[in-house]
């Protein structure tokens, strides 16, 4: 896979796809995950610490499994949870407009 040399534990947090779409976990901390995604405006807050977080505060819910914010660029679906916990998100990039 060509780009950029993960960090250390990061390959586990986020896995580039063959479409180039992200399949991140989410419990990765906000800032890795708007550094990942490439974010240029960063969302501060002191409601989350986490992309799962984020998440929950876009929505404004715990979410189930399908749910899907659009933001900056990206379209985040929720597609695996762990009782009431975010386990893993699919981020496709949005097409331009």
């Amino acid at each position: 896979m060509a780009g950029e040399i993960p960090e250390p534990g990061e390959e586990r947090m986020v896995v580039e796809r063959e479409d180039g779409s992200l399949l991140i976990d989410g419990m990765i901390s906000a800032t890795d995950a708007f550094d990942r995604l490439g974010f240029p405006e960063r969302p501060r807050s002191d409601d989350f610490s986490t992309l799962a977080g984020f998440f929950i505060v876009q929505l404004g819910r715990i979410p189930t499994e399908g749910d899907a914010i659009e933001t900056q660029g990206w379209r985040i679906e929720v597609v695996d949870m762990d009782g009431r916990r975010i386990d893993k998100v699919l981020a496709t990039r949005l097409p331009d407009a």
